[in-house]
């Protein structure tokens, strides 16, 4: 994502305080500052002020989304794996 200087597909809070921003053709986890991240891509502010909830982009701006229970599990337990 910010190889390529490419918006994220979505943006995801999982648990107290992290965010998991995808691509579809993503190379992994990365750790970045929200400052920058929202620096690079403007259209981030909302959805990570918002603090909770699943947001797709469509265009140039995200909407949020209900995850499906089974993808909302699995979110969980990889941000768990990520604070290991």
């Amino acid at each position: 994502m910010l190889e390529e200087d490419v918006a994220p597909d979505a943006a995801v809070f999982v648990g107290d305080r992290w965010f998991l921003l995808c691509r579809e053709s993503g190379a992994g986890p990365v750790e970045e500052r929200v400052n920058r991240l929202t620096d690079l891509f403007p259209e981030l502010v909302e959805p990570l002020r918002a603090g909770e909830g699943m947001w797709e982009r469509n265009g140039e701006r995200y909407e949020r989304v209900e995850p499906d229970p089974e993808l909302a599990a699995e979110l969980a337990a990889f941000a768990q794996a990520l604070k290991r």
